[in-house]
């Protein structure tokens, strides 16, 4: 059973974003996304060093605190779904970010908790690719 989210923090959830939400891979090994998702969160442009899933050191773009568990190597975007067509996918034509790092911390009762992901925009050849 899912842990929810403190009311506190709930209040303080006062951005929009668009989740897109990997669902597996394609049989050349592309990433294949679900439908685009409108959620709440808090997001925070914050350029601060921390761990990759894999131990990499990596330098965010931003930090987000969602409304609910996203999934690594999901795809966030700041604003609504009216921003974007319902077939568009994240890296092509849409300004998103790949999540790189997820955090998940309960309350000291352990009754209640929240979650953190942090975003970090592709580096390819020393360029930067994806996301705005």
């Amino acid at each position: 059973m899912a842990l929810k989210i403190p009311k506190w923090a709930q209040n303080r959830l006062v951005h929009d974003a668009v989740y897109w939400e990997p669902t597996g891979a394609d049989k050349r090994g592309r990433m294949i996304f679900g439908a685009p998702t409108q959620i709440k969160c808090r997001w925070q442009d914050a350029m601060v060093l921390f761990s990759g899933s894999n131990g990499e050191q990596m330098l965010s773009t931003a930090k987000v605190f969602p409304d609910r568990e996203l999934k690594l190597d999901g795809y966030l975007m700041r604003g609504t779904l009216a921003d974007v067509d319902s077939d568009q996918k994240p890296g092509y034509g849409v300004d998103a970010y790949p999540i790189r790092a997820l955090e998940t911390h309960p309350s000291l009762d352990g009754k209640q908790e929240y979650h953190v992901v942090w975003l970090q925009k592709k580096v390819v050849s020393g360029k930067v690719k994806g996301g705005g």
